[in-house]
Formats: C-alpha cells, sequence, structure tokens
C-alpha cells in the first residue's frame, strides 16, 4: 500500500508481509492499494484521526484505489496508534 500527498509526494509505502507490517520511505513499485491524499493538511487530519475518510472519499478529497480491504486494515491500525503512544 502506498500513502502519497499530491502532487509530488512526501510518499510512504507499508508492506504487508508475514511478519507484519514494514514501512518504507518512498513509493513501492506494485502496491495494491494506494490512498491519495491532496495536501499535507488533509495527511496530518488523516493520520491523526481527525478526518471524516468516509465523507472526504465521497467529495473526492481523498482518492482509494486497489485493495480497499487494506485501507480499512490501515484505519483500524491508526485508530490503536494514539493508545499505544
Amino acid at each position: 500500500m502506498v500513502l502519497k500527498v499530491l502532487p509530488d509526494g512526501p510518499a510512504v509505502g507499508l508492506d504487508f508481509g508475514p511478519g507484519g507490517v514494514r514501512a518504507v520511505k518512498g513509493e513501492l513499485p506494485s502496491p495494491d492499494a494506494l490512498v491519495l491524499l491532496p495536501g499535507l493538511r488533509v495527511a496530518n487530519d488523516f493520520l491523526n484521526g481527525k478526518l471524516d475518510t468516509f465523507a472526504a472519499v465521497a467529495k473526492g478529497d481523498v482518492q482509494i484505489w486497489g485493495r480497499v480491504d487494506m485501507v480499512d486494515a490501515l484505519a483500524l491500525v491508526l485508530d490503536r496508534v494514539g493508545k499505544y503512544l
């Protein structure tokens, strides 16, 4: 999966494998899912759970391509980050 701030980044790749999730700086060559965010403010709100993701996708502010189930799994992980930090 790749999360990318448009138009030119930054971007992060998340490689889901048998050993867990590995973060990679930049884009993966063939991601199974792609989340495109229109700017740093939206990216910050997305990652910090301050964005109504469903509304943002419906309005076209956030674009999701590929395996939506992977993006949904990411949402579960992001929801728990604050509890562990």
